[in-house]
């Protein structure tokens, strides 16, 4: 009998360990710039691409296409609003589907370049947790910004304690 179960346990354990694990849909809000530097407002989007690419690998999370977030903000866009409003944050939560919002934000202070990720609940809008990559000394402004993305990603990787409602099984592995 006992040969029995821990045949059985065999059998079942890589079962178990390789299932899939349910990727939690997250969109990804347009990167809101506090740097003091309006030469990357331009470069805004291109941000937010690259970090919903940067998602996109994930075997956590299931982030919203970019290209549909600009279907979603058109509006905002067209009428010469902010992308990165609440408005435009709650259009995109209403509209994907999505339990996270993650709100991404460029920040220059002390002289040093960083990039913050607020993790929020789509439903009721409360940040869930706040990442942020290791402060970078640079001249290279869009440079920094973009490289920031990545570190930013894996911040988030390297703090996979999110659990409860927001991220299932704290199961923020990025790969």
């Amino acid at each position: 009998a006992a040969a029995l179960v821990l045949l059985i346990g065999a059998a079942g354990l890589p079962l178990w360990i390789f299932a899939p694990v349910e990727r939690v849909p997250v969109v990804v809000a347009p990167v809101v710039n506090q740097t003091g530097y309006a030469e990357l407002d331009g470069y805004r989007a291109a941000l937010t691409a690259e970090l919903v690419a940067e998602l996109s690998g994930s075997a956590a999370v299931r982030p919203v296409p970019y290209d549909r977030e600009l279907q979603i903000l058109r509006r905002f866009r067209s009428g010469g609003q902010d992308v990165s409003s609440r408005e435009a944050i709650q259009a995109l939560a209403a509209n994907t589907g999505a339990r996270v919002v993650i709100a991404p934000t460029l920040l220059y202070e002390n002289g040093a370049w960083r990039a913050r990720g607020e993790l929020r609940d789509a439903a009721t809008a409360t940040n869930a947790a706040v990442r942020e990559t290791a402060p970078v000394v640079s001249s290279l402004i869009k440079q920094t910004a973009y490289q920031l993305m990545p570190q930013l990603t894996a911040s988030m990787d390297a703090h996979s304690g999110l659990g409860g409602s927001i991220l299932p099984n704290a199961a923020w592995r990025l790969t």
